[in-house]
């Protein structure tokens, strides 16, 4: 939403001594899903700086890291700003949906079906929709919260819960993916 506020900060933890690095992570001001929590991240930008003969060159290093992160922030609220302004229909969110899930041969079960339609059913009907309804970004939110709130993740080879494998998923894995795919294709 255009009134939402977009603003980059810097966390940055200063050692008193040579035994402890100093840490730099930029992050925006609330990270609440995947997405803002893949933009904090943008460019590698986290830093940890010991106090060694190299730390004038990693400090540079350092500042140039800020930079790119600075700039990730401004392409990531240009990129919410493009979608937000760009209407959609529930008849092409209904061709974009089915652009996101191709139909596969293979398909005999309907599960494809089933995640369209759970995606247009999000795309009228999600957490928070009434501030983008009818948009692309209604349509991004839609693919978010069917990511990481509704469909169904293997549990990973380590072991983890139900909940550490969803998180996993929705920001490293499968929904990861999913969302870059989807953002890709309402950007386009």
């Amino acid at each position: 939403h255009p009134d939402d506020e977009h603003a980059g900060y810097l966390t940055l933890t200063i050692s008193h001594g040579s035994r402890m690095t100093d840490r730099w992570n930029p992050s925006a001001t609330r990270i609440v899903c995947r997405n803002t929590f893949m933009m904090s991240r943008s460019g590698n930008a986290g830093l940890r700086l010991g106090h060694t003969a190299s730390g004038n060159a990693k400090f540079e290093d350092a500042v140039d890291r800020i930079l790119r992160a600075a700039a990730a922030l401004k392409e990531f609220k240009a990129q919410g700003d493009s979608l937000y302004a760009r209407q959609m229909t529930s008849a092409q969110a209904r061709a974009f949906a089915h652009e996101l899930f191709p139909s596969h041969t293979d398909d005999v079960s309907g599960k494809l079906t089933g995640m369209r339609e759970r995606v247009i059913d999000l795309f009228d009907n999600g957490q928070g929709q009434f501030m983008a309804r009818g948009t692309r970004f209604a349509a991004w939110n839609a693919v978010t919260e069917y990511a990481d709130h509704t469909r169904t993740t293997r549990r990973g080879a380590s072991g983890d819960d139900a909940e550490t494998s969803r998180l996993s998923s929705a920001w490293f894995g499968s929904g990861a993916d999913l969302k870059d795919r989807a953002l890709k294709l309402l950007l386009a």
